[in-house]
């Protein structure tokens, strides 16, 4: 005998007793007594499969109502609106992701022809009158003077017309329970009803759109990932369910002559986002310049000590935007930059009394902008920005004008031509300013910001003109527009 054939037989046949057992068993539930199903019992052990298949029961019932319960969340949060559709992503029998999607249905107008009843104007009161109609209860109607002023004041009308406003409340009140109970079960019913769908089906992406007001189904359809063909103007679901606010229990599966007054649109099924998160761009900006105390350096053994009287910066450059949240985004660009100041000089290490001497420079550096963005993701709305600035010094010209002096010096005249920087930068020279700002974006294309230096820094090598910002008014306006 050949054993090797055995092996897998062996191996399944526990497999097979099991499944035979299970349904025995349940066969054998609804009459026990019977000889045949006591000898199953005997040899399945019964009330123990029955057990594990109750177990079994249990857990896909919870589950089933987590899911049930986790869906109908997402649909209520989603679905605001009059008509939400939603797409709806599954990894097996697991939901992965809901969102939003454009609704593929128009739905027709309908005209409101119900009949307006016109309510009578509510009675009104007077004070007098609310005295009297309290010294004639309902007993005491028929005496004369009673009679009189029920005649004038409307007594028993009146108090009518009270019962009857706090009977409607009431109503109203029980009315919107009912409803708000109503719309819930509607809720999860619907749930129940794509789930259940889904099962069916075994899609993982489909498409459902609602009726938001009592959560009914309209329209279930497959979207396909890969198709590249529009979606044909059939309603392609198995089956549609409505359910009714009087019976939010009972279930119609309803025929394509039941929506007849749904229009399909010929669109796409999925809504088209813009996937992108890298933008190119361009920046401009201009602003106020104020330079710390200044040390300009002499070709004669002394120093010139210059106070910023006025001055401004102004630039532009390439910029590259990357939104890696929904809420941020990162900017790093290039940006030339040029930069004017005025510049009084306070005092001097030289031995000779200066009269109004003034200096003034222009400035080209090369500028890296790295700036952090948090926003309001809104058409247009409010941001805050932290940008790091570092740059390059390139070159810089100055002119420094005396208007008269005492001593033996050289010719005033000499200093009155631009002259480059004598010993320029050298390749350490550096400058870290740190701006915070505040600005409003447009579309997030276009934004327009104000910023303020926080800090600055810089590594300059000895050189014939030194100066970095101050930042107690040092500012700059920057505009941004992103293609």
């Amino acid at each position: 005998m050949n054993f090797r054939f055995c092996i897998p037989i062996f191996f399944a046949a526990p497999l097979l007793a099991g499944e035979m057992c299970a349904t025995l068993c349940t066969t054998c539930t609804t009459n026990p007594t019977d000889s045949i199903c006591s000898g199953i019992d005997s040899l399945c052990y019964c009330s123990k499969v029955l057990d594990s298949i109750q177990q079994v029961e249990i857990q896909k019932a919870k589950a089933q109502e987590s899911a049930v319960a986790t869906l109908s969340k997402e649909i209520e949060s989603l679905c605001p609106r009059k008509f939400c559709s939603l797409e709806l992503k599954f990894h097996g029998d697991s939901l992965a992701e809901v969102k939003k999607a454009q609704t593929p249905l128009r739905i027709k107008s309908k005209a409101h022809n119900d009949s307006t009843k016109i309510e009578e104007p509510l009675l009104t009161q007077t004070e007098e009158c609310r005295n009297f109609c309290a010294i004639c209860p309902e007993e005491k109607r028929n005496d004369s003077n009673c009679v009189q002023i029920e005649n004038i004041c409307g007594c028993q009308a009146f108090a009518e017309q009270t019962e009857r406003l706090a009977q409607k409340v009431k109503a109203d009140s029980l009315q919107k329970m009912e409803e708000w109970i109503a719309r819930k079960q509607n809720l999860r019913a619907a749930a129940d009803s794509v789930l259940k769908f889904q099962k069916e089906s075994g899609d993982s992406l489909f498409m459902v759109t609602f009726a938001t007001k009592d959560f009914q189904i309209l329209d279930i359809r497959k979207t396909e990932i890969s198709s590249l063909k529009p979606p044909q103007d059939t309603v392609t679901s198995r089956a549609i369910v409505a359910l009714q606010d009087s019976a939010p229990k009972s279930l119609q599966v309803l025929t394509e002559s039941a929506v007849a007054d749904l229009d399909t649109l010929q669109m796409d099924s999925t809504p088209k986002k813009d996937k992108r998160i890298f933008y190119m761009g361009l920046s401009l900006f201009a602003g106020r310049l104020v330079d710390k105390d200044t040390e300009a350096y002499g070709d004669h053994n002394g120093d010139l000590y210059l106070d910023c009287d006025q001055g401004f910066s102004a630039g532009g450059g390439f910029l590259m935007r990357w939104d890696f949240f929904k809420y941020g985004s990162f900017l790093l660009g290039l940006n030339a930059v040029y930069q004017f100041s005025h510049l009084d000089v306070e005092e001097n290490s030289y031995s000779y009394p200066y009269s109004d001497p003034v200096l003034r420079y222009h400035k080209i550096l090369a500028e890296v902008p790295l700036e952090f963005r948090l926003r309001i993701p809104r058409k247009i709305g409010p941001f805050l920005s932290y940008t790091m600035y570092i740059r390059k010094p390139i070159c810089v010209w100055y002119h420094l004008t005396m208007d008269g002096y005492s001593g033996t010096y050289a010719d005033a005249d000499s200093y009155d031509d631009w002259m480059p920087s004598g010993y320029g930068y050298e390749m350490g020279s550096f400058e870290f300013l740190g701006f915070v700002g505040v600005g409003v974006e447009f579309f997030h294309r276009l934004s327009v910001a104000f910023q303020r230096l926080l800090y600055s820094e810089e590594t300059y090598r000895r050189h014939s003109f030194s100066e970095s910002p101050e930042t107690i008014g040092t500012w700059r306006i920057k505009m941004d527009l992103i293609f």
